[in-house]
């Protein structure tokens, strides 16, 4: 995509990205309708399967020829150590966090939904430990 134009389009895509995890209904629309510029039609597959936060900084790695963040999920009952882990994850641009999740069952919902390319685990958690989540998303 022309630089130009690229600068043009990602306010509006990050906008209604925006409205979109707001809640807007109408912002998938709008979202559709931007990706059918000339060179954005890669974005169109990623509106209904990717949380409107990740999908608003994708587009920008993906327009400009970068690879995109991969996505994060965090899975440890710890408020703490969730803590800690989204700070390395947020420091690192190679990196998306795209949920959080305090025990296995969450971890199962968690991961069905935002389908990430990453899980990191607690081990021993309550109602489902970490090997136990491995053993069910197989």
């Amino acid at each position: 995509m022309d630089p130009e134009l690229l600068d043009a389009f990602l306010p509006e895509w990050r906008a209604a990205c925006a409205a979109l995890a707001a809640g807007d209904a109408r912002a998938a629309a709008t979202l559709r309708a931007l990706a059918e510029a000339p060179g954005a039609e890669a974005l169109a597959p990623l509106i209904d399967t990717t949380p409107p936060a990740q999908l608003a900084g994708m587009a920008d790695a993906i327009l400009r020829g970068a690879a995109p963040a991969a996505s994060v999920l965090v899975v440890d009952d710890s408020p703490t150590m969730r803590r800690i882990i989204r700070d390395i994850i947020a420091a690192d641009d190679g990196f998306a966090l795209v949920g959080e999740a305090e025990d296995g069952e969450a971890a199962l919902t968690a991961m069905a939904t935002l389908q990430p390319a990453l899980t990191l685990l607690d081990i021993e958690m309550p109602k489902l430990d970490g090997l136990g989540v491995c053993a069910a998303g197989r």
